[in-house]
């Protein structure tokens, strides 16, 4: 929004200068305009993982099916359809430290797998995040986060809000204009910002756009630059 105010303030200084030199052919106007909008994430995203370390690749990969099998369990009964849950293969991995020596010490085997949850339930995943610590006072080494909280409609609110931002545009355009007993010409061009959604309110805008992740509240922002020539 500083960017914003910014080039408000440098298109009055272009206003006042095409009225001074008599609407001088070529004289051009440059100002920004910009949309916001409310919305709400639809979707929730969580992972689980786990590691089991044992003195063989079959006894650390047994381990780690018993306790997924919990976890499967436990999302169930959290609400958690089949098809909103994604697994990755389990990896192993040979375990073994320097023994100082020149050789090595070897520690056994470990199996990893992760778990991810996609649900439009939020309540629900957000309520298992919460819950998940039942898992490791079973005794499942668990290793997870909070939830990710995802607004997955952004492409259906470009049209409009670029042409919301080009209307807020052309509006700030007219006003300054008008200060100096100009009239606006033609657009000659239209520069369309990054889109950022941020948590309500939030200025935390990016480079190449922002997604927030950890709010379900946000707002959908983007700026639009148009250049008018001066009549």
């Amino acid at each position: 929004m500083v960017a914003i105010a910014v080039a408000l303030v440098l298109a009055g200084g272009a206003v006042g200068e095409g009225i001074k030199s008599s609407k001088r052919s070529g004289d051009t106007i440059v100002v920004a305009g910009s949309a916001r909008r409310a919305v709400e994430a639809d979707q929730a995203n969580w992972e689980v993982s786990a590691t089991s370390r044992q003195p063989t690749p079959e006894a650390a990969t047994r381990e780690l099916k018993t306790w997924f099998d919990r976890i499967d369990a436990f999302l169930k009964d959290g609400g958690v359809a089949t098809d909103e849950v994604t697994r990755t293969p389990v990896s192993l991995e040979r375990l073994a430290k320097d023994d100082g020596k020149g050789g090595e010490t070897f520690l056994g085997y470990a199996a990893h797998r992760t778990l991810r949850v996609e649900s439009k339930d939020l309540d629900a995943v957000d309520d298992l995040a919460t819950a998940s610590e039942s898992l490791i006072l079973e005794g499942i080494p668990i290793e997870t986060s909070s939830p990710e909280f995802v607004y997955t409609k952004l492409a259906g609110n470009r049209p409009a809000m670029v042409a919301e931002a080009g209307e807020d545009a052309k509006r700030r355009a007219e006003r300054l204009v008008k200060v100096g007993g100009g009239h606006l010409g033609k657009v000659r061009r239209v520069t369309v910002g990054d889109f950022q959604v941020t948590s309500r309110a939030g200025t935390d805008f990016e480079s190449g756009g922002s997604f927030d992740r950890s709010s379900r509240h946000k707002d959908i922002v983007v700026a639009v630059h148009l250049t008018f020539e001066l009549k």
